[in-house]
């Protein structure tokens, strides 16, 4: 990683959920996406309609728009989720990668995913997934939520997150 390259050019990404939306009558799942700056470690999260791949390719430009392109990727291949939620594990490791990796070299992204055996290189990721998570619990409880409301809590909980002090992350 390059200490002094802009936000975002060098990004962590990883799933949470689910969480459960009212449509209508119905209830429906979403799921967390948070991409979080490698070098400053600020964070940017979107939400995924499900987990299959196209939801993913979906999710990435919204966050290009709004933060700029990366120059790299990172994430968990969906392997090492060892203690999370069967379904999304399951629906992990079904990710068509080749797909992902042919959107990205479109882009001109490189990304790179973690060893299956090693939970340990996402650590900065998934240290704040579990912030995240633990705010939305605190703000949001066991209610039902709308889309709209989901999205607005979301973006609150990205400002809380990015309220701490944001530095450069690495090592020059």
């Amino acid at each position: 990683m390059q200490p002094h390259s802009p936000p975002f050019s060098q990004v962590g990404v990883d799933y949470f959920g689910p969480l459960m939306v009212k449509r209508f009558r119905k209830t429906e799942t979403r799921y967390g996406c948070l991409f979080t700056c490698l070098v400053t470690r600020a964070v940017h999260i979107e939400v995924a309609h499900s987990l299959e791949t196209d939801s993913y390719i979906m999710a990435l430009p919204r966050m290009m728009a709004r933060r700029g392109k990366p120059q790299r990727i990172l994430s968990d291949n969906g392997t090492n989720f060892v203690g999370a939620d069967r379904e999304l594990k399951k629906c992990l490791e079904n990710w068509n990668q080749e797909k992902v990796q042919g959107q990205m070299v479109q882009e001109g992204i490189e990304w790179r995913f973690n060893p299956p055996a090693a939970p340990h290189f996402g650590g900065v990721w998934e240290r704040l997934v579990f912030s995240c998570k633990r705010a939305i619990k605190a703000v949001v409880g066991k209610q039902v939520l709308t889309d709209e409301v989901l999205l607005t809590v979301m973006a609150e909980v990205e400002g809380l997150l990015n309220s701490r002090p944001i530095t450069h992350g690495g090592t020059d």
